[in-house]
């Protein structure tokens, strides 16, 4: 399974247990040898992660497979956003020195569900007729929502999270939907945006509505033995149906430490007490933390 190395830290404060960026934007140089050196080709950022676009610029890219993701905003007129994204896709490959941005996902995806949605699919579209993109995405939480138009728009890759708290696309072998239709699956919020990896004393309040869940979780850290980290690795790997997934890193030694991590075996681990179907957990929009 292909690795794609996240970069929302880059040009922004994400996830749950992030303070700052300081960390991967003084090293990315590095990160990026560590890269070449172990044949880890995948980056994933998006024009809305702040400045994250801006500063990957600064870096010769031409080896590497940049996926992005772009908003689409209705109220744009549809001559505008033709011209606007085709410029940004455009300046973008020509500042990162690549021949082509490899996937294209489109960032909100409820606006599939527009009206006029297919005119803006037709204009994303006509980016890779015109050799500016590979493929074109889209980056899901509601399955059921994009199952309702798949026979209307047709996409390459669908990227959606999968994690010890989240298996919907395993349960009922619901992935065969997409994976039958020729479309590749992306596992994204591996550490649910990393609520997971933290301690016991550091979960928000807003959390206590599912403290048993959070039990399991804990106890099952200490019955296996192994890092909250090590388990949501682990929860990947049998996942066959996968063809890559995101990681969110805040430094390279996280990023080696994932990948030391992410190399070992296997291991059985009964999850099934961890499942939630609940939007407010498992949906990190709908969090409402007060920080």
């Amino acid at each position: 399974m292909r690795i794609s190395i996240g970069t929302a830290q880059l040009g922004m404060k994400y996830g749950i247990a992030n303070s700052s960026n300081d960390n991967l934007t003084l090293n990315f140089d590095k990160v990026l040898e560590f890269m070449s050196a172990n044949n880890l080709k995948d980056i994933d950022t998006a024009f809305s992660y702040g400045n994250a676009h801006e500063y990957l610029t600064n870096y010769d890219l031409s080896n590497f497979n940049i996926s992005s993701k772009v908003m689409i905003n209705t109220n744009d007129d549809l001559n505008y956003f033709r011209s606007n994204i085709s410029n940004d896709v455009s300046d973008f490959i020509k500042r990162c020195n690549l021949n082509k941005i490899d996937t294209l996902f489109i960032h909100n995806p409820d606006i599939i569900s527009h009206p006029n949605f297919d005119q803006y699919y037709l204009i994303l579209n006509d980016l890779k007729e015109n050799n500016l993109i590979s493929k074109l995405g889209i980056s899901i939480y509601d399955h059921d929502l994009l199952k309702k138009y798949l026979d209307d728009f047709l996409f390459d890759t669908i990227q959606l999270p999968v994690n010890p708290f989240d298996s919907r696309i395993s349960d009922h072998n619901q992935y065969k939907y997409f994976t039958d239709r020729g479309i590749k699956l992306q596992a994204r919020s591996i550490y649910l945006q990393g609520l997971l990896l933290l301690p016991k004393n550091k979960l928000n309040n807003f959390f206590d509505t599912w403290s048993e869940l959070f039990e399991k979780w804990f106890n099952l850290q200490i019955a296996s033995n192994l890092s909250p980290q090590m388990l949501c690795l682990n929860y990947l790997k049998n996942k066959n149906f996968l063809d890559s997934f995101v990681i969110g890193i805040d430094n390279l030694e996280q990023l080696k430490e994932s990948i030391e991590l992410y190399n070992k075996d296997h291991i059985e681990i009964d999850y099934s007490d961890l499942n939630s179907l609940d939007e407010d957990l498992i949906n990190p929009s709908k969090w409402q933390l007060n920080l």
